[in-house]
């Protein structure tokens, strides 16, 4: 599958579309009705669909082994399964949503992954003043409503990215690039998501998007991801 990207109005309208072919009955006449999420997990978090704890396996145990398994290992089964799909069209429309309405985040792009996450680039220039980590005031605004889509659902992990482009030494644009993935993560626990959800890294200059001979290429690779990923489903 294409890694396709969306401006957030796009988004929403491919997320209704999407949850509508996966909720209970939405496969039309004669297609099997689809489990719903339901809400039994640790603080009340929703279980997506296939990411129940089994029968006899503690709760907060499932939680935690289904996030990491699929933040490390399980993503290639869920990407490629139906619900894995439907878990992803769930989470693409709930991210989606937290963005709705803001005009700093109109401007971010919503991809779903091939493997099933969703990622969620933000162009640094929107976030950040030139060679500062610091997070502006409207920036953190774009992002208040994303942690409670994050924390609704049980085992879902974020991972937050730093990136830069290639002017100026390598050491100091990999130190500004973790920096920066620290004040999202730091803007994203401050509105409520759980600490133990996310995690922060950067790569400074080293996974480019586009050429850094030209001044829109390097402005593209100025910019801060936010993987969010579901829980695998069971097999």
């Amino acid at each position: 599958m294409r890694n396709q990207m969306f401006k957030v109005s796009a988004v929403m309208m491919s997320a209704v579309w999407l949850a509508g072919c996966a909720t209970p009955g939405g496969g039309g006449p004669g297609a099997p009705s689809e489990p719903a999420p339901v809400a039994t997990g640790p603080g009340g978090c929703t279980y997506l669909p296939g990411t129940e704890p089994k029968q006899g396996v503690n709760q907060t145990t499932a939680m935690v082994i289904g996030g990491l398994v699929g933040a490390v290992a399980g993503r290639a089964i869920a990407g490629g399964s139906s619900a894995g799909k439907r878990n992803t069209a769930t989470l693409l429309g709930a991210v989606a949503g937290a963005f709705a309405g803001n005009a700093i985040a109109s401007n971010f792009k919503v991809s779903e992954e091939p493997n099933g996450n969703i990622k969620v680039a933000m162009p640094g220039g929107l976030l950040f003043p030139s060679g500062s980590s610091g997070l502006s005031a409207e920036a953190r605004t774009a992002l208040k409503d994303v942690p409670a889509q994050i924390n609704k659902y049980c085992g879902v992990q974020a991972r937050v990215v730093g990136h830069t482009d290639n002017v100026g030494s390598p050491a100091a644009n990999m130190t500004l690039s973790e920096s920066r993935a620290r004040a999202v993560v730091t803007a994203l626990t401050g509105a409520g998501l759980d600490a133990s959800r996310v995690t922060a890294s950067g790569s400074g200059p080293n996974e480019p998007i586009a050429a850094n001979t030209t001044p829109d290429g390097r402005q593209q690779n100025r910019r801060v991801e936010i993987f969010i990923i579901p829980p695998a489903p069971h097999q």
